[in-house]
């Protein structure tokens, strides 16, 4: 046997060993660059270069550097003072941005913060104020066609001034001859007035113009239609360039000088557009393809993958976590989705289409008008409809309603293990189940909602029109962000498509809301966008319940298993994150460690090396986020204990204890790489074994449980027999030799003979207990 046994070792130095290790797991994401543009009209370019350009489609503006780098986005969909209807110029004025909108002026720092609303300039109401300009004095010009008048500004926007009737005036300079220069859209002419504004001349013979830039004393440039005009000071026509099939928006549409040309917007290319003075055109900022056209769904898998429901292009797209496009998943007018497990469940006109994670169709659970729907447990799907029902699916085969209220006007629907949840527009509820279909709590909203995630029957995240907010069981707001119309995106930008944002970013149109990780994912469908947020923005800190709150195993009698479980919760919205770090040696835990928002921790108790008839009391430490808790443990032992070898150590201390009889081991343990070595024979011999030496191998034996292993000095390997089965086994370090001791780690003996090993890393001792 001993020959055999060496004969293994030698055969794992020649062979080389050869292990399998798996590739990361591929994860996704996607929708419209954070720098894109959705139907642009003004642009403008402030004296350090950066530009500014509004994109209708989303209702935002955007703001570059003269790079073309993203600085921030502002704006979106709503109706406070700070959102846009329809702006059409900007302008840099007193150390502010001033927007002309319709029916008032929008004041924003520098940074696109929002400040205040101008809706009369002296005793005039501001109707559709359309360009603004300064003069050498700094006095702002505002044009407004609709009170056919412009109006002169100077600080805290004070009527100085205004020039009466004009002709729908779109755009007002003056000049350095101390003329004013006027668009007028009601000629579509360029008019000349004097200082006292009496008709000099007009001229221009316009198609269609949109707006008007003059250096002030030679030249006069005109964007008209799909070209751009130059006159000279004495009003002849020096040059006109076409840049068709480019086209602005119907109109009018500011441009403004960049570089070596002019930039404006091509309305329906979605795109910042350069002319050179030689007549060139470029694209500065160009149509993203990669885009959602009408986004409908969103989930995220447990690989971190996203899946984004596309209704006009008849796909659901999946993408990794950078927005990178892995595979598309053909799906006839997907509306909302939502992933169970290994499966995909798509909301369409005909029911709830149920296909794996890849594609591959599954079966359908049809139904009509169906709004939502979520995996229950036990392979169940519950489908939301719009006459306010919830219908339990097993399979294609629908079971039967398990809620239903015709008063509903049903947004959405989530569950977790037990319970699911309804929300309800029109009511403005989130109405709450047990899978079984008895209803457990009604919470009112504020606001409609559009989608939820029930995180626990305690606490949700509901998103709305323009915010998240993170809810418990009684509809009280936990936390909140969102609001569109702040600042978004101020940071270092990314050309990606999803928006890594910060706290201050916010979205345009939410329609759905989905979490993996750290993150929470809102598909924004007026922007076409999926925007990122780190998920502590939203999620409270985090409130930890441990039950229950005496851990009392009873009597705990020998050669058995007595488990109990210590339940935390988190009543707060952070996930927990923390660790036992104390409990009784006499415990086994596991896990160790507290990662999420509900975990069991199954305890195990043991006797082995207890005295007989005794109660021990000690306690367990829970250190979290969430502050620490103490749970006192309590044992009883039975009158008799089975046999044991109890074997106490020190590290750096030559002499242990055997039974409680103190044996002088000649060379003290120590810890090598972190690792306790331990003398191989002495403990071999106090656990009842042998050890022998044969050229050059030790060979150690127990022979009442016929266990027998063969090993070097310097090698890892360990030949073992266990029952009659021989196999190759580790140790690390290896054997080694210490004074003429040999020493092995102390994961030899705890391996092959199952004995139970407690260290107390501030006295350095070792307590083992083995039971023949």
């Amino acid at each position: 046997m001993k020959k055999c046994l060496s004969f293994l070792l030698v055969l794992c130095f020649v062979l080389p060993v050869v292990s399998a290790q798996e590739s990361a797991g591929t994860l996704i994401r996607g929708g419209i660059a954070a720098d894109r543009l959705l139907f642009p009209t003004l642009a403008k370019a402030d004296k350090e270069g950066n530009l500014y350009v509004y994109s209708k489609g989303t209702k935002e503006l955007l703001s570059y550097n003269k790079d073309l780098k993203l600085r921030y986005r502002v704006g979106g969909f709503g109706d406070d003072a700070g959102y846009f209807t329809d702006p059409s110029d900007l302008i840099v004025f007193k150390e502010d941005i001033v927007i002309s909108d319709v029916g008032a002026l929008l004041v924003f720092d520098l940074k696109g913060n929002f400040k205040k609303r101008i809706a009369k300039i002296g005793n005039i109401d501001l109707k559709k104020p359309l360009g603004l300009s300064l003069d050498y004095k700094n006095r702002l010009y505002v044009s407004d066609p609709e009170v056919g008048a412009v109006l002169i500004c100077e600080d805290d926007f004070e009527l100085w001034r205004q020039i009466p009737k004009l002709d729908k005036p779109a755009q007002c300079y003056l000049m350095q001859n101390s003329n004013y220069l006027v668009l007028e859209l009601g000629t579509k002419k360029l008019t000349i007035l004097s200082s006292f504004y009496s008709k000099i001349k007009s001229f221009g013979e316009l198609t269609s113009p949109h707006s008007v830039w003059t250096d002030l004393s030679q030249k006069i440039v005109v964007l008209d239609d799909d070209s751009i005009k130059t006159f000279g000071m004495d009003s002849k026509l020096l040059e006109k360039t076409n840049f068709a099939p480019k086209r602005p928006s119907e109109g009018y549409c500011s441009f403004a000088p960049f570089e070596d040309g002019f930039v404006f917007t091509s309305f329906l290319d979605h795109e910042l557009v350069k002319i050179n003075k030689a007549g060139k055109v470029s694209v500065l900022i160009s149509k993203d393809d990669s885009g959602l056209l009408v986004p409908s769904g969103l989930d995220v898998d447990s690989n971190g993958r996203i899946y984004a429901a596309d209704e006009a292009e008849n796909i659901v797209k999946v993408m990794d976590q950078k927005g990178n496009p892995l595979f598309s998943i053909e799906a006839k007018s997907p509306k909302k989705i939502t992933i169970g497990g290994e499966n995909l469940a798509i909301v369409n006109q005909t029911g709830v289409e149920v296909r794996t994670r890849s594609g591959e169709k599954l079966f359908l659970c049809k139904k009509e008008d169906v709004c939502d729907s979520v995996f229950g447990s036990e392979d169940s799907i519950f489908v939301l409809t719009g006459k306010g029902q919830v219908v339990r699916f097993n399979g294609s085969t629908e079971v039967g309603i398990v809620a239903s209220d015709t008063t509903w006007k049903p947004a959405a629907i989530s569950a977790i293990e037990g319970h699911f949840a309804v929300a309800t527009a029109g009511e403005n509820r989130i109405i709450v189940y047990s899978q079984s279909g008895i209803k457990e709590n009604v919470i009112d909203l504020a606001e409609e909602p559009s989608d939820l995630i029930m995180l626990s029957p305690q606490r949700f995240i509901v998103l709305f029109q323009g915010k998240v907010e993170l809810l418990d069981k009684s509809g009280s707001v936990m936390r909140s962000f969102g609001k569109s119309g702040g600042v978004r995106s101020f940071h270092k930008p990314t050309q990606e498509q999803i928006d890594y944002s910060l706290e201050t970013d916010k979205f345009t149109q939410p329609i759905a809301i989905s979490k993996f990780g750290n993150w929470l994912y809102i598909l924004d469908k007026a922007a076409m966008r999926l925007v990122r947020f780190p998920k502590g923005l939203l999620l409270a800190p985090p409130v930890m319940k441990v039950t229950p709150e005496l851990l009392d195993f009873g009597v705990v009698k020998p050669d058995t298993t007595t488990v109990r479980e210590l339940v935390i919760q988190n009543l707060g919205g952070e996930s927990l994150s923390g660790s036992l770090v104390k409990f009784p040696k006499w415990l086994s835990v596991s896990p160790r460690t507290v990662n999420g928002d509900d975990v069991v921790i199954k305890i195990t108790a043991n006797t082995a090396h207890f005295i007989p008839k005794k109660t021990y009391l000690e306690n367990i430490t829970l250190e979290t986020n969430a502050g620490t808790i103490v749970v006192p443990c309590k044992l009883l032992t039975p009158e008799e204990l089975p046999k044991q070898i109890n074997i106490e150590l020190k590290i750096g201390q030559k002499t242990a204890k055997v039974g409680g009889k103190t044996i002088d081991l000649g060379v003290a343990p120590f810890i090598d790489k972190g690792v306790t070595m331990v003398p191989l024979r002495f403990l071999s011999e106090a656990f009842g074994g042998n050890v022998s030496f044969d050229e050059g191998f030790i060979e150690v034996s127990f022979d009442s449980r016929k266990i027998f292993a063969s090993l070097q000095v310097g090698s890892n390997d360990v030949a073992l027999e266990d029952g009659g089965e021989t196999k190759l086994v580790k140790i690390t370090p290896p054997p080694a030799v210490k004074q003429g001791k040999t020493f092995v780690p102390l994961k030899f003996f705890t391996d092959i003979l199952d004995c139970e090993v407690y260290w107390d890393s501030i006295t350095k001792q070792l307590r083992i207990v083995y039971s023949p």
